[in-house]
């Protein structure tokens, strides 16, 4: 009666193997060739918070002991790494065999991976971190390299991150992301620096062919100071190259700031509105041929014949006085006559 119960103790045992995932493995790592099995054992358990990780590390004992198959540890640290991302161990790893091979877009997709699953701030910012100077110094992938950086800027927002972002939108010539990262700032930004953001801005802008854009930001500027001498730089870049677009209207409180010239008529163009601005400085400072181009701009904008008859009287004295233009004179003088408005003498000559 004794024998069925000892024919039974293999058949227990063997089942007892198969329901130990780590005593399985072991059998198959007697012999080398078992790779894609041991993977697969592993699939089964890697869910398992405490199987999971015994058995991933043993798993990769027995391919590393065989030597054989480098691919497969590889894709077994793929899978570790991915199923278990707190065995860190896996991760570096993987970071190591890439890295010594200049794989350098697979080192960045784990990476990525890793930056998705991370537990805290600290672990991200590291890992962003390692990536950013990956894809920046060994990938040679700026725009990779911006999009860690832009994540870094997010979690950290310090000077030293957003210094680091900066550097990288201008190499990259981004100069609309460069923008919104000025325009940021502004808020709570003492005047000084508000004002040389602006400046930025607005310089930025012009390259983007965005005048209405730029001639806001000017407007600004010129709130804060209404001889503000970088704005009435750039408004001179913006009268030196004519534009058609009309800008927004300006606010209150710029309107109230322009202490001379002030603002110009919204309806015009922004050449138009930027000569306007400019000839106060232009008479004060006596440059000739910058007013003779703001009086052809006023030709094109004027009011009524009064207005006109009244720019071309002095189109034609200050080509006559200050630039000894007899010839530049008798054309403004023979506009005004061509086009029917009165001619009046100045009683100064």
């Amino acid at each position: 009666s004794a024998a069925p119960a000892q024919s039974n103790v293999p058949a227990a045992a063997g089942r007892a193997r198969a329901d130990d995932p780590l005593a399985r493995l072991e059998e198959l790592g007697r012999n080398a060739g078992n790779s894609s099995a041991i993977t697969a054992l592993y699939k089964q358990v890697a869910s398992d918070p405490e199987l999971g990780p015994s058995v991933a590390r043993r798993a990769l004992e027995i391919l590393d002991n065989w030597g054989e198959d480098p691919d497969a540890v590889l894709e077994l640290l793929e899978l570790i790494s991915a199923t278990l991302p707190g065995e860190t161990w896996a991760l570096d790893r993987l970071k190591l065999s890439y890295s010594s091979e200049g794989r350098w877009p697979d080192l960045l997709r784990v990476l990525d991976r890793a930056i998705e699953t991370a537990d805290s701030d600290a672990a991200r910012v590291a890992l962003i971190e390692d990536a950013g100077r990956v894809a920046k110094d060994f990938a040679r992938n700026l725009d990779r390299a911006t999009h860690y950086a832009e994540q870094l800027f997010a979690i950290r927002d310090d000077e030293r991150s957003r210094t680091a972002l900066e550097k990288l939108y201008e190499r990259c010539g981004r100069h609309d992301a460069l923008v919104d990262l000025y325009a940021a700032q502004l808020a709570g930004a003492p005047s000084d620096l508000a004002l040389a953001l602006r400046a930025k801005i607005a310089t930025l802008l012009l390259s983007l062919d965005d005048s209405a854009g730029a001639f806001a930001r000017i407007e600004e500027m010129l709130a804060t100071n209404p001889e503000h001498a970088p704005a009435f730089d750039l408004i001179e870049r913006i009268f030196a190259a004519p534009m058609r677009s009309v800008p927004p209207p300006a606010p209150d409180s710029t309107r109230e700031a322009y202490a001379t010239a002030g603002p110009p008529p919204e309806k015009h163009s922004i050449r138009q509105r930027a000569a306007l601005l400019l000839k106060p400085r232009y008479v004060e400072a006596g440059r000739s041929r910058e007013l003779v181009r703001v009086l052809q701009v006023e030709l094109a904008v004027a009011a009524n014949d009064e207005a006109r008859a009244r720019t071309y009287r002095e189109l034609a004295a200050l080509q006559l006085d200050a630039l000894h233009d007899d010839i530049g004179a008798l054309d403004a003088l023979a506009a005004l006559v061509t086009e029917g408005l009165r001619f009046e003498v100045s009683d100064d000559g």
